[in-house]
């Protein structure tokens, strides 16, 4: 498949399965997590970092974003 056919099918996609009222409030929350006005949630952190559960807190073993410069949460889901 080519590229513009994949792009070409995941439009089509798109417009079938996604309102442009959905779209525009997937948005909304990604933005308002970016700029701290929403909580991110455990399934947001996982796309940010790779941690586990240790005995008395989480662990964060690697960052996989892009950024030089990040913030440490102190708080993932409701555990320090």
């Amino acid at each position: 498949m080519k590229k513009t056919e994949a792009t070409s099918f995941l439009l089509d996609y798109r417009e079938k399965h996604f309102s442009d009222d959905k779209v525009e409030e997937y948005e909304r929350k990604k933005f308002e997590k970016a700029i701290g006005i929403r909580k991110k949630t455990i399934s947001d952190f996982k796309k940010e970092f790779i941690f586990k559960k240790v005995e008395g807190g989480i662990q964060i073993e690697e960052y996989l974003g892009k950024d030089s410069e990040i913030v440490i949460p102190p708080l993932i889901g409701r555990t320090t």
